[in-house]
């Protein structure tokens, strides 16, 4: 808080200047405080309006995700089963372009097709390695 200057007035009577320079400085401090309080709304407002899909980012479904892609990329997918690693890495592209725009039901199904994918490709890259 801003400190009021202190004037010492004689004889104990306070001048119409006096008091005029008191509510000058009171001014600028309620100024200060309206923009704290003003910006302090504006944060909030953004904070609240800040997700586009309601629920919480699909954390676990991208993590998920990934792991099955590697899984099927250390498995020889990419070169057993083309397409289906193929799809399994541009569904993964398209939930995280979800994910990054908030629309979090998106991303989570994208995520569960891009496992499901990698799942497949993997599946069938081990069973040709198996028919060699």
């Amino acid at each position: 808080m801003l400190a009021t200057p202190r004037f010492s007035v004689r004889y104990g009577a306070e001048s119409k200047s006096t008091v005029a320079v008191q509510e000058k400085e009171e001014r600028p401090a309620r100024a200060v405080a309206f923009a704290a309080v003003a910006a302090s709304a504006l944060w909030a407002a953004g904070c609240a309006i800040a997700p586009t899909d309601s629920g919480k980012a699909p954390v676990q479904e991208m993590s998920d995700a990934r792991q099955a892609i590697k899984a099927a990329r250390v498995a020889g997918s990419p070169h057993y089963s083309p397409e289906s690693f193929q799809k399994a890495q541009s569904l993964m592209e398209q939930a995280m372009r979800s994910l990054y725009q908030g629309e979090y039901r998106a991303a989570k199904r994208a995520a569960l097709s891009a496992r499901a994918r990698a799942i497949a490709a993997r599946e069938a890259a081990l069973a040709a390695q198996r028919m060699e």
